[in-house]
């Protein structure tokens, strides 16, 4: 339990180095041969469980407190084990396809597991993707764990993308190893969270593997490229920073650094979503600066962006209006059932909203907090539920303080830092 007493915000942080981009240059680094350098890291438990993966495929890697060390030479020399994707869908995604590109030399298997929420979550659109590329699979269920027994047999074929983009996402980040075949074709279809395939290509392009994108969602992946070694400031993680921009603007004023404004981060359309509404905002030299500001209620669409629905929901709750978000159906299979979770959590502040299907509808300035915040061990819930402090005119407490550790270890730190 964590006690949350009303507070202000009001200072400067660097916002943590973003999980999904060290999680794509990680596997990158992995398959280059050489030793790749990430400066900044951020040993969540995501982070920590994809490295640790990493070393059981073989790759040599150096954790150290302002970098991280990697080298693929000895990538793929371990020819069978099991690979531990901790609590994150994308790790156990890639880490999959990654199993099935180090069987191309060996007729072994790679078990696939994870442990907490993720033992529950749906790995349907990743083994329909294993069907159609022909890659030998052993499950027992739609979930973890599962074994991988070969690499892809089929060099064109189609994969819907409709459920989540880290399936399409590890295909591009592992095939391009793959050294029997010419190339790949790969046919997306229903595309979402389009912006973390953007991210991905980038991170990509920075260790030299190319890939063509043609209209139509087609990739075109030639195969046994060499990954380049680089050396890499990771850069700040923006889904992240959502939260406390939006925290700030209800109430404080906060300087932000670490960020990159011309990342390729899905998430940074959140500060042009809060500059749209009016919202004080001043960026200068990669540090952002948002103050508390009045503002009416906005309509967004959250399709590609769903872990800015917590930010979002915090920004309604203050709003001139009512606010719709669009989109929420992508928030089923989280962590948590997460559109479930926050209408929990607007129900326990006794704020008046509406449902559809695909969209829910938050009247502003009407709000009561309890005793206590109910929110499930899902980390971005758990943070929203502490941000919302900066609302409160009385203490509460928030339960499952440990699964922030997922993916913002010092968020508690950096709260004490600038909470008044």
């Amino acid at each position: 339990m964590f006690k949350v007493t009303p507070f202000a915000l009001d200072g400067k942080l660097e916002v943590p180095a973003s999980k999904s981009f060290l999680q794509r240059a990680a596997v990158c680094a992995s398959l280059a041969r050489g030793k790749t350098t990430l400066f900044r890291p951020i040993y969540s438990q995501d982070v920590l469980s994809l490295l640790e993966s990493l070393k059981n495929l073989g790759t040599h890697v150096v954790m150290l407190k302002d970098r991280v060390e990697i080298d693929g030479t000895s990538t793929f020399s371990k020819k069978s084990g099991v690979l531990v994707a901790g609590e994150s869908g994308f790790n156990a995604r890639v880490l999959s396809l990654l199993a099935s590109v180090a069987l191309e030399t060996t007729r072994t298997s790679w078990c696939i597991t994870g442990y907490g929420t993720l033992l529950q979550r749906s790995m349907h659109s990743l083994f329909e993707t294993f069907r159609a590329a022909r890659i030998e699979l052993k499950s027992f269920s739609d979930a973890l764990p599962f074994w991988v027994f070969s690499p892809p047999k089929k060099t064109a074929f189609a994969i819907d993308v409709s459920q989540t983009s880290q399936v399409l996402s590890g295909i591009l980040l592992s095939f391009p190893a793959l050294t029997s075949y010419e190339k790949f074709v790969i046919y997306a279809q229903n595309v979402v969270s389009h912006p973390y395939i953007e991210l991905t290509l980038d991170v990509l392009e920075k260790f030299n593997v190319k890939i063509t994108r043609e209209d139509g969602g087609v990739y075109q992946i030639p195969c046994n490229q060499r990954y380049a070694p680089v050396h890499l400031a990771v850069e700040g993680d923006w889904s992240h920073a959502s939260l406390w921009m939006a925290a700030a603007a209800l109430g404080g004023k906060l300087y932000l650094s670490g960020l990159s404004l011309t990342s390729h981060q899905g998430d940074k359309i959140f500060l042009q979503w809060l500059q749209e509404l009016g919202i004080h905002i001043n960026h200068e030299n990669n540090i952002v600066c948002v103050e508390m500001s009045d503002y009416s209620a906005f309509h967004v669409d959250i399709t590609h962006h769903p872990d800015l629905a917590p930010a979002l929901t915090l920004l309604a709750l203050r709003a001139r209006g009512t606010s719709c978000i669009e989109g929420v159906q992508r928030l089923r299979n989280k962590e948590s059932d997460r559109f479930k979770a926050l209408l929990s959590f607007l129900k326990q502040l006794e704020v008046p909203f509406d449902t559809e299907k695909n969209k829910v509808c938050i009247r502003g300035g009407k709000f009561s907090f309890p005793d206590q915040v109910e929110v499930p061990p899902d980390h971005r819930m758990v943070m929203m539920a502490i941000l919302a402090g900066v609302l409160a005119n009385k203490s509460y407490v928030v339960p499952n303080l440990t699964s922030i550790s997922k993916s913002y270890p010092l968020f508690i730190h950096d709260l004490m830092k600038v909470a008044r």
